[in-house]
């Protein structure tokens, strides 16, 4: 039996899911950071979650996008300490600051397995625009309970909004978000009897 995070595990190994496992529970979700982003640096960045089909938008502090390695592009993080000092073993702490927990409402076998939708916003004076999005399956944090998944994720290029078709070119490589997340069931199923 393996506890805690499967970042040693086969990255590719995804248990087989079974609609048994959706059931009530939390979702716990946070994107640490992000790369080739299309926007520009300096950026005031928040990222909104929400757990489709259920309503409800939770957002993430503000970060600020900046010129990362040539490699990297555009990039913002949220894992920084409080201090905002960059430190390398922010990632790799137990510290869950930044964490969001949303409730996976299931009540029959007719509930469906939610979606996690991660937005990213670019916030300038009053207005608010998406800069991109990405939707993830909530079944691979189903069939491993408890366990946090944490892997970097390609946002579709469709759901990549540009400032300019000149941004458009630039923009080579897919964005990345570094996401880190976990299903969380309210009770085990065992048989009472």
């Amino acid at each position: 039996e393996h506890n805690g995070s499967i970042d040693d595990l086969d990255p590719d190994y995804v248990p087989p899911f079974h609609h048994s496992m959706n059931c009530h529970g939390v979702v716990h979700v946070r994107v640490l950071r992000a790369q080739h982003l299309p926007c520009s640096a300096d950026s005031s960045l928040q990222v909104i979650y929400s757990l489709q089909p259920w309503n409800g938008r939770i957002r993430s502090k503000r970060a600020f996008s900046y010129k990362g390695p040539s490699e990297a592009g555009i990039c913002a993080r949220w894992d920084r300490p409080k201090d905002g000092k960059d430190n390398k073993i922010a990632i790799d702490s137990d510290d869950m600051d930044g964490t969001i927990s949303m409730v996976h409402a299931y009540n029959s076998e007719e509930t469906p397995v939610p979606n996690i939708l991660i937005q990213l916003k670019e916030s300038a004076l009053m207005f608010e625009r998406e800069v991109c999005s990405m939707i993830l399956s909530c079944k691979p944090l189903m069939s491993q309970p408890g366990v946090f998944h944490r892997r970097w994720c390609v946002v579709d290029g469709k759901k990549a909004k540009y400032n300019s078709s000149e941004d458009r070119e630039k923009e080579k490589k897919s964005t990345l978000f570094l996401v880190e997340a976990c299903f969380e069931p309210s009770h085990n199923d065992e048989d009472s009897g």
